[in-house]
């Protein structure tokens, strides 16, 4: 089959999406699918991708200065006159997503889309920056992709959450087919009265690539430790590094260490925050890593800790960190993916509650080991060489619906 990947978030910006779509492009060329990703142009990147198109783009203000946006136009739909595809895979409900959209219905195409985020419960922490992001949505969503469907009443108490939902609905019922990496998210979804099929179909990780032993980036100068913890991810408030921190601050071991890895919009204040613990010394911040890096730092660790609660749908970062057979705390029970009592301790969703289960890893060396062997258990159901046949399959059944 021939295969188009459309994301506004690709290289060189770094996250949960970027990675997803390589595994897929990675999971589909195995199988001898003919696979091309359309992304933003960037000016950071200058080495030629032979299956990479870019599109002309507009820079986006936001803390790492990477991000852009393809605007769905005419003139940017032409420059793909000369890629057939067989089936869109649309990875962004923006301008690559609506324009992907459009180029499904010109070209009478299956469309197919992933919901990576659960993007209306960050825009419910941001109200100001949610009631505009909601108008240009809700005045520009109908008419860029030819919707007249009316949007039932939404069982969501939060009156701009239930606003943006309506809004990612617009879109999300436009495609043929909806994937979900997680069952909490399509449960929300069928709640809200999606239209199209929906799949879950779980991020998958390379694991064989993942466990090749790697050295600490060189840069990385670590004192030896007991027990080292280690978070990953885009430091913003959803995310909730500063529980993580004030957890670690209560902490009685001398020379246990916390390991924040990577950059955002909340770094500053991150790091203000841990001047002011009592054990400052031992919280490292390592700024935005590659993914070889980043499985270093796993290899290198004693356990992963991930303190978002009510955001995340399934953080590739899981994956990894139990790949590497780590222990998990977290404290969102809607997380089932590769998480359970078999690999992780569910903590309360407060400093207090992940200071209780990370004093438990620390003081517990044996619960480290049988949690981190259930880890290693667990990941196998999430090797990347068995979900490229299932993608297949959801792209064989939404093209049979429309023949």
């Amino acid at each position: 089959m021939k295969i188009g990947l459309f994301s506004d978030f690709y290289k060189p910006t770094v996250g949960g999406t970027e990675t997803a779509i390589d595994q897929y492009y990675d999971q589909l060329t195995l199988l001898g699918h003919n696979v091309t990703i359309v992304a933003p142009y960037s000016p950071l990147i200058s080495a030629y991708e032979p299956h990479v198109v870019r599109l002309p783009s507009m820079h986006l203000p936001e803390a790492t200065g990477a991000h852009r946006l393809v605007l769905p136009k005419g003139s940017n739909r032409r420059l793909l006159d000369g890629h057939s595809f067989d089936i869109i895979h649309s990875h962004t409900e923006f301008g690559l997503g609506i324009l992907a959209h459009q180029l499904s219905r010109e070209r009478k195409m299956p469309h197919v889309h992933t919901a990576h985020t659960l993007l209306p419960e960050v825009i419910g922490n941001a109200p100001a920056y949610a009631l505009v992001a909601i108008a240009i949505a809700k005045a520009l969503y109908p008419a860029l992709l030819g919707s007249t469907r009316k949007q039932q009443r939404l069982d969501e108490p939060s009156w701009i959450k239930r606003q943006a939902w309506s809004a990612m609905l617009n879109f999300y019922n436009t495609c043929d087919a909806i994937i979900t990496p997680s069952q909490h998210l399509q449960e929300k979804l069928t709640r809200f009265h999606l239209v199209p099929p929906s799949y879950i179909h779980p991020n998958a990780v390379d694991i064989k690539n993942l466990t090749t032993p790697r050295k600490l980036p060189d840069d990385l100068k670590l004192e030896p430790s007991s027990f080292r913890m280690v978070c990953v991810g885009r430091i913003s408030p959803e995310k909730r590094q500063s529980e993580v921190i004030r957890a670690f601050g209560m902490q009685a071991s001398q020379d246990a260490q916390l390991l924040i890895v990577g950059d955002g919009p909340s770094t500053k204040a991150c790091k203000e925050l841990a001047a002011t613990m009592p054990n400052a010394k031992r919280i490292i911040f390592t700024g935005t890593r590659s993914h070889e890096q980043v499985s270093a730092i796993l290899q290198h660790s004693d356990a992963f800790v991930l303190a978002s609660y009510r955001f995340d749908n399934q953080p590739i970062v899981v994956l990894e960190a139990i790949s590497q057979g780590l222990p998990v705390l977290y404290c969102d029970p809607d997380l089932r993916e590769g998480l359970s009592e078999e690999n992780a301790i569910l903590a309360a969703p407060d400093a207090a509650g992940l200071a209780r289960g990370l004093t438990a890893l620390i003081e517990n060396p044996s619960l480290r080991k049988k949690l981190g062997r259930g880890s290693l258990k667990l990941s196998q159901a999430f090797d990347y060489k068995a979900s490229g046949q299932a993608l297949t399959e959801i792209y064989e059944k939404t093209a049979a619906s429309r023949r």
